[in-house]
């Protein structure tokens, strides 16, 4: 079910995309928005926020960045928390590898 609906958004960027012309007002467009939000949260939930993207394409919107949402999966906070400790980890290292090269510039005799 899920390629068949991204085949169909993907049939509609092939053939009838090109003849509308380049009218996005979002970045993503909002068939690239549909197939991402799929991608990331399935037929159901991608389908509401590719639909909903869609009800805000009109003359009175802005517009704009609109990235689809983050997917609040517990793999993706692991992912996060430990690439934050391991930023967390090196910083201090690097200062005292600073700090060390310091140290040798004042003991070293002129």
């Amino acid at each position: 079910m899920k390629k068949f609906i991204i085949l169909l958004v993907k049939g509609y960027q092939l053939f009838i995309s090109p003849f509308l012309g380049n009218n996005c007002r979002f970045y993503p467009s909002c068939s690239r928005y549909m197939i991402e939000s799929i991608e990331r949260f399935g037929v159901f939930k991608g389908v509401y926020l590719g639909l909903r993207r869609l009800s805000k394409c009109h003359p009175w919107h802005e517009g704009g960045m609109d990235p689809v949402p983050p997917c609040g999966c517990h793999s993706d906070k692991e992912n996060q928390d430990s690439q934050s400790k391991h930023v967390q980890a090196k910083e201090p290292q690097a200062k005292d590898n600073r700090t060390l090269a310091k140290d040798d510039t004042k003991k070293t005799p002129s």
